[in-house]
């Protein structure tokens, strides 16, 4: 099939003002199935059910060593890290007020 530049504008898209365009963009309204409680979409990882997450920023280089760490140890950096905590809070003892 040739590339015809007069077909390509004469589309919708090329040929109908700015308010037009807005029709063709525009979510349907809104129905009664809308309205009910979505299903998850997409299930989390058995090792993330039930946990809170954390994040921390490093300096690329200490990200880089820890990363090369945890390869070394055939071991992911959250497992590796996770432990860290772990031990860290057994050594603290209990911290309940």
């Amino acid at each position: 099939m040739k590339f015809d530049i007069r077909s390509a504008t004469k589309d919708a898209v090329a040929t109908n003002p700015v308010a037009d365009l807005r029709k063709l963009v525009e979510p349907p309204a809104e129905s009664q199935e809308a309205t009910e409680p979505k299903e998850a979409k997409a299930k989390r990882p058995a090792a993330r059910k039930g946990g809170k997450g954390v994040t921390i920023w490093l300096d690329p280089d200490v990200w880089y060593q820890l990363r090369l760490l945890s390869l070394k140890r055939r071991e992911t950096t959250q497992d590796m890290v996770a432990g860290w905590i772990s031990r860290e809070l057994e050594k603290a003892g209990s911290l309940e007020p």
